[in-house]
């Protein structure tokens, strides 16, 4: 089955040409307790969604299905969730989350009226997945290698996958039947670690979805030219399904190849990187 693609927007255009073009999710993003402090000296995501935009967002899209990002457990949670909902998210998400308990309190405010869907993304929350899958009451887990990877202390997120321990937390999610999904990817043949390097992967280890990156399409291209970026964002999902129809009949040896191969990449950028703060 072709990997389940995330897109993160609040622009009304973008989202329908994802929605028309087959991008499964279309994602806002209301996170931003901690989220500074975590990674304010990085280039990630940091967003300024607001909760007028699930409301927009969700009046854009008729096929995809409408993910919000919410806050970490705090003392607005029940409000938030309720205020969310409403405005007709179809999933919710859970960041930065580090105890069982956490975990059970978003399950219970959102009482089943929308998916649940776990972002595991620190040392903590990897070593009570135990916990997490005997707790269950949830869709989906997605593993978010940024965060991991600084609450391990690794200079490069993609590094996470180089930890023994990430291939025993995928087979862990795999055995209990949990879709699952891992990191994000840029456009097909671009970036330092390219998806067509990165899908594979997620196929032998049995992810089924992923998150399309900033660089997939940047709010620059938006900005510059809207017409052009709707046309660059078709094509360019129509490259990565034409990719994954191409390798979902490849023999396993090609996957443990391309494996080799992606660790390998990811010694050397994070080797680069260790070199260029020294």
């Amino acid at each position: 089955m072709p990997l389940k693609m995330m897109l993160f927007t609040n622009h009304e255009a973008i989202a329908a040409t994802a929605d028309r073009c087959g991008v499964d999710r279309i994602v806002v993003d209301l996170e931003i307790l901690g989220k500074n402090e975590r990674q304010g000296h990085l280039n990630t995501r940091i967003s300024a969604h607001s909760l007028d935009d699930v409301r927009r967002i969700r009046a854009a899209v008729r096929q995809a299905e409408l993910l919000v990002r919410i806050n970490p457990i705090h003392a607005g949670s029940a409000a938030e969730i309720d205020a969310v909902i409403a405005a007709g998210a179809d999933i919710l998400m859970l960041p930065f989350f580090n105890t069982l308990a956490e975990v059970q309190i978003f399950l219970d405010l959102v009482a089943n009226r929308a998916q649940a869907f776990l972002l595991l993304e620190t040392a903590q929350a990897e070593a009570i997945v135990d916990d997490i899958l005997a707790l269950g009451g949830f869709d989906s887990i997605h593993i978010g290698i940024n965060d991991l990877a600084i609450s391990k202390g690794l200079s490069f997120l993609f590094e996470s996958l180089l930890d023994p321990g990430f291939e025993i937390l995928c087979a862990k999610l795999r055995t209990a039947g949990v879709p699952f999904g891992f990191g994000g990817i840029t456009r097909l043949n671009e970036g330092k670690v390219a998806a067509r390097t990165v899908i594979p992967e997620h196929y032998r280890l049995g992810s089924s979805q992923i998150i399309l990156g900033r660089s997939f399409l940047s709010a620059e291209e938006i900005a510059a030219d809207l017409n052009k970026a709707e046309q660059l964002l078709i094509d360019s999902v129509a490259e990565i399904r034409a990719y994954e129809a191409e390798i979902a009949t490849k023999p396993a040896k090609f996957f443990e190849d391309n494996s080799c191969h992606l660790h390998q990449l990811i010694s050397e950028v994070a080797a680069e990187i260790r070199r260029k703060r020294t």
